[in-house]
């Protein structure tokens, strides 16, 4: 039904509506949350969504919210809001971002972004230059943060002949 749900993994186990929390943050928007992501540790959520900042209303952002649904920013780096190719993932510490973009060698590449001060980001790094494949998608930050696993192939949306590859961030 276009929610988001969290459980944990235990017997008997009653699921979270994180939708409910979100939209006591911001309405929901028109243009949906399109997915979310948290790391290992469930600290974070990671969303793309058109909450929380009028530039993300028609063309989804990432926005970055606490586990206990009480403060949500949405992610700038060089003072732009984040508009992510596809899905992508923040680590433990919440000072960690990478996300899937055009713009550098490939069709698709990595890059990361780290929190430096409050809920300032740094410019993005492009973290997928060696890379032999045209797309490099669906990161995971390892749980100490040092390297990212991700999809790499020369066919989007992880066709014959992807691999899983690995970058230190």
């Amino acid at each position: 039904g276009g929610r988001f749900f969290r459980i944990a993994a235990t017997e008997n186990a009653t699921p979270t509506d994180l939708t409910t929390g979100l939209d006591t943050l911001a309405p929901f928007p028109a243009a949906g949350d399109n997915w979310i992501n948290a790391p290992p540790d469930g600290a974070w959520l990671l969303l793309d969504t058109g909450r929380f900042d009028a530039e993300c209303a028609g063309y989804a952002c990432l926005a970055l919210v606490n586990d206990g649904l009480s403060t949500a920013q949405p992610v700038r780096a060089n003072d732009n809001v984040v508009h992510p190719n596809s899905f992508s993932a923040v680590a433990a510490s919440g000072s960690l971002i990478v996300y899937p973009d055009a713009g550098g060698p490939h069709t698709i590449d990595l890059y990361a972004i780290t929190r430096t001060t409050g809920n300032a980001w740094s410019s993005p790094v492009l973290l997928t230059t060696a890379s032999p494949y045209a797309f490099n998608a669906q990161p995971a930050i390892s749980a100490d943060g040092a390297t990212v696993l991700f999809d790499g192939g020369d066919v989007q949306y992880a066709g014959p002949g992807t691999a899983i590859c690995e970058v230190r961030v």
